[in-house]
This record gives structure tokens, C-alpha cells and sequence, in this order.
């Protein structure tokens, strides 16, 4: 993940997940461990860019989750 500040500081950060997964659950992992750090940091405006088209359509409701686990992420999200 990577944060730019309005001031162009760039904070880079990467990490694994420690269990198997589904790419759609990977998104989702990847995205709320940025919304946790976002949180961590206090940030209070942030701009998500995410190139699963999915997950994107998911959170701006354009597409249901179609299982239990994905409208968990979506909830979660």
C-alpha cells in the first residue's frame, strides 16, 4: 500500500497474508489493512484506488457480494 500526503511524502508498506485465500479475498485483505493503518495514522481524508473492478463495484454498491463471505469484506470495508 502507499499513502501520499498532501505534502507528497510518499509511505510505502507491504505485507502477507499468513493464510490461504481467493484473489477477491486477497483484495479485500489488502484493503482493510490499508483502511487500519489509514485509522492508525488518523487520517481523515483518503482516496482509494483499487484495481479489482469487483471489489470497486462492490463498495459503490453497482454490484451485490454474491456469497456470505464477500458481503462480510463489503460490511467490514
Amino acid at each position: 500500500m502507499v499513502f501520499i500526503t498532501p505534502e507528497g511524502i510518499v509511505i510505502e508498506s507491504a505485507g502477507t497474508l499468513g493464510f490461504t485465500t481467493l484473489n477477491n479475498e486477497a483484495e479485500y485483505e489488502a484493503l482493510l489493512s490499508e483502511l487500519r493503518t489509514a485509522e492508525e495514522l488518523e487520517i481523515k481524508r483518503l482516496i482509494i484506488h483499487c484495481d479489482s473492478q469487483l471489489v470497486a463495484n462492490q463498495l459503490t454498491r453497482e454490484h451485490a457480494a454474491s456469497d456470505d463471505r464477500m458481503v462480510a469484506y463489503v460490511g467490514e470495508a
